[in-house]
């Protein structure tokens, strides 16, 4: 615990730092182990559970990037830890539109993409950060198509 200074010998030179990259193999039960890492959504069909955020967990982090154009992709918290924030949707096609969505921090626990309206194409983002010991804060860009929706509940 404490603050750490480190400092290094040449000017130019710093402290490189590489995220681990992890493929979904199927349905994935995540880890407070894997924070940090960034999560491909590689298959159409998938479903990532968030750990349970524990009182030393704030601040545990992940990323998810959207690889195969999902058609049901979901991103859950558990039973006590709500989502707060928003992700930006944007939709492609005749009559581009986009929406921002927010989740209601009363019951929204879920993210959910596919593949149109609720976003999951192919370049989809999302970054989730533990805040507190019950609340996830979500960030992104979903690209989908057609009449936007949101992707909470």
């Amino acid at each position: 615990t404490g603050l750490v200074h480190l400092a290094t010998a040449s000017a130019g030179a710093g402290i490189r730092y590489k995220r681990s990259v992890l493929a979904s193999s199927g349905n994935t039960t995540m880890t407070s182990a894997m924070s940090g890492s960034i999560m491909l959504m590689d298959s159409a069909t998938v479903a990532y559970t968030l750990p349970a955020i524990g009182a030393g967990d704030v601040g545990m982090e992940f990323w998810f990037v959207v690889t195969v154009a999902s058609t049901s992709a979901t991103i859950t918290a558990g039973a006590a830890d709500l989502l707060t924030g928003g992700v930006m949707c944007m939709s492609s096609g005749a009559g581009i539109e986009s929406d921002q969505f927010q989740p209601n921090v009363t019951t929204d626990l879920i993210l959910t993409m596919n593949g149109t309206t609720q976003g999951g194409v192919i370049g989809s983002t999302l970054h989730y950060i533990a805040i507190s010991a019950t609340r996830w804060y979500v960030d992104g860009t979903t690209l989908g198509s057609g009449t936007l929706i949101t992707p909470f509940s």
